[in-house]
């Protein structure tokens, strides 16, 4: 069975409505000592760059292009520009847009959106493959204007994510130099070539430009730890992981359901789902590691599986006898649980190391 298959079964199910999360990870003391090479910025609703991962029944497709064609023109348009779209993406993107119009007033919405295509139509004429943009090859003009534009979307942004508004929560100055740090980020990307969906570490990025990179990131970093809340009505049971009796932080995707067979094989959603194996930051475990997870709601019932990048299944079972591999390597682990009439899968990657 290949890993597209794998995948399907294991995280997706076709759906007639979808609830997803607001807040799409959650982090936990780490008490394991990981290579900060490969730490990344949390994942973000950020400067037209909408990364989600939703599930919506294919029957939705035809009616609702429309929001993101206000953004784009076309998926066409998209694809011409950036070599990594796919149309799944887009349509996940504009299902993304049509819950922000849901979630915000009319007015707040015109102005989120109005700003947002400034942004985009940005992305299309300078952005690279990845859709990022090396602001030093920008007219003045053009940066200016597309600063203005993340100063407005930005606080629309972390509304969206469940935090707290970066512009209120800090000085005129403070937030602007924290959209500056962001666009800093987002440059040195380009001008280092590396693809923002991937983990990488410090040694990628160009050394002359490496102290200007740690400065950026830091901002982030501590702009994201006075901003990330978690919501008292949380959608979905918060996890709490540890291996051999001490806590870790893990990076994990959340999709939750409703209704029907959480192993459900029918989706066209499998790039969004593949890309997740390459998105999310691995925690490092040894050889044959004890796994424990629990609930601040503890599920009627919860598997998992864990499967490795070769495309193979490598064991599944119950919660209480998730053993780590013992082969070194990356592995995706998934657990599959049910409350009730909702059911949801957390998926993160685990690293065997020596």
């Amino acid at each position: 069975m290949n890993f597209e298959k794998t995948v399907k079964q294991s995280l997706i199910e076709k759906s007639k409505e979808v609830n997803p999360p607001q807040k799409l990870k959650q982090k936990v003391l780490n008490k394991i000592e990981m290579n900060s090479g490969l730490n990344k910025i949390k994942k973000r609703i950020v400067a037209g760059l909408i990364v989600i991962f939703l599930i919506i029944p294919t029957s939705a497709i035809a009616y609702q292009a429309y929001l993101a064609d206000e953004l784009y023109g076309s998926f066409e348009n998209v694809k011409n520009h950036f070599a990594s779209a796919t149309i799944d993406s887009y349509m996940l993107l504009n299902a993304k847009l049509l819950q922000v119009k849901g979630e915000l007033g009319k007015e707040e919405f015109q102005q989120f959106k109005d700003h947002l295509k400034i942004i985009t139509g940005v992305k299309i004429d300078y952005g690279n493959q990845y859709g990022n943009i090396d602001f030093d090859l920008l007219p003045q003009d053009k940066v200016e204007e597309i600063k203005n534009a993340m100063m407005v979307v930005q606080p629309y942004f972390d509304r969206l994510n469940g935090h707290e508004s970066s512009n209120d929560m800090l000085s005129a100055e403070e937030y602007e130099l924290y959209i500056e740090a962001l666009m800093t980020y987002e440059k040195i990307l380009v001008q280092s070539g590396i693809n923002p969906s991937k983990s990488f570490e410090n040694t990628d990025v160009k050394p002359e430009l490496l102290d200007q990179f740690l400065n950026a990131r830091g901002i982030i970093k501590d702009v994201d730890n006075k901003i990330m809340t978690i919501a008292s009505d949380s959608p979905f049971p918060i996890p709490n992981f540890s291996i051999n009796n001490q806590n870790i932080e893990v990076d994990y995707v959340v999709l939750t359901y409703l209704g029907s067979d959480i192993h459900g094989n029918d989706s066209n959603d499998s790039e969004i789902l593949l890309e997740l194996a390459e998105r999310l930051q691995p925690i490092g475990v040894t050889p044959s590691a004890i796994m424990e997870v629990t609930f601040d709601e503890q599920p009627q019932t919860i598997e998992f599986q864990i499967m490795n990048m070769q495309r193979n299944i490598y064991s599944k079972g119950s919660l209480e006898e998730l053993q780590l591999p013992t082969e070194k390597g990356d592995y995706l682990i998934v657990l599959l649980g049910e409350w009730g009439d909702e059911k949801a899968s957390y998926s993160f990657i685990a690293k065997v190391i020596d």
